[in-house]
């Protein structure tokens, strides 16, 4: 936390330029310029956020002032709680915790920050929150490697039960479409090539041979399905 607040304060100089930047603009009645630069003031500088609402040289754009702190505010208050909630997963997620932090001790003081409702606390438990994901990633890494290889594995184990008659039923069915599209042409070019009775007998081969084949893929769909048993 003191590592955090002190990069906070070596960039207040900088915050200050914005707060200039915002009054000038103010002086010259540009609101929307003004409030770029306030916005940028509060994330360098949200620990004095507060006192933009009774700076003499932006009191005639209080209005939007209180809006931008609210929309601030609030945004962070998302972000803080979606840092806490990954944090709290890649912790979930190790074997060993590393030695120099503890996260679940750190991830309890984010929660107590972001409870009570300030900006810069909300701020300062998503700081932490990435801090711990940056501390926990080396320790996290080799557990998530291991993970997606066996769910790997087992994708194209699964797979390789179920392509070859997926790949049959979809060459049956090209083959199928290709010999009618073939003979469309043929009779619209005068051809005579093959008889009716020979073409129709080649279809309603096609057929059954298309029929048995959706129907062993949906009884080895069906048998490779979980079914439940009663209680």
């Amino acid at each position: 936390m003191g590592n955090i607040d002190a990069h906070r304060i070596s960039q207040e100089s900088v915050a200050a330029t914005h707060l200039h930047a915002a009054g000038s603009a103010v002086a010259d009645h540009d609101t929307p310029r003004a409030l770029i630069h306030l916005s940028e003031y509060v994330r360098l500088n949200p620990g004095h956020a507060d006192t933009l609402l009774t700076a003499p040289a932006l009191l005639p754009i209080q209005g939007g002032v209180q809006e931008m702190l609210r929309h601030v505010t609030r945004d962070a208050r998302i972000d803080a709680e979606s840092m806490i909630a990954t944090a709290r997963l890649v912790v979930s997620g190790v074997i060993e915790h590393p030695p120099a932090l503890y996260g679940p001790d750190v991830l309890t003081i984010a929660e107590r920050l972001a409870e009570s409702g300030q900006l810069l606390n909300y701020i300062r438990a998503s700081e932490l929150s990435q801090s711990v994901m940056t501390a926990y990633f080396p320790v996290r890494a080799p557990v998530r490697d291991s993970s997606l290889r066996r769910e790997l594995v087992s994708l194209i184990a699964a797979l390789w039960d179920r392509v070859p008659l997926l790949v049959l039923l979809g060459g049956w069915f090209v083959l199928g479409a290709v010999a009618g599209a073939a003979s469309m042409m043929i009779r619209a070019a005068g051809l005579h090539v093959l008889s009716p009775s020979t073409i129709q007998t080649g279809f309603e081969l096609w057929g059954i041979g298309f029929l048995a084949l959706a129907g062993l893929q949906f009884c080895l769909s069906v048998r490779g399905m979980p079914t439940s048993r009663p209680e």
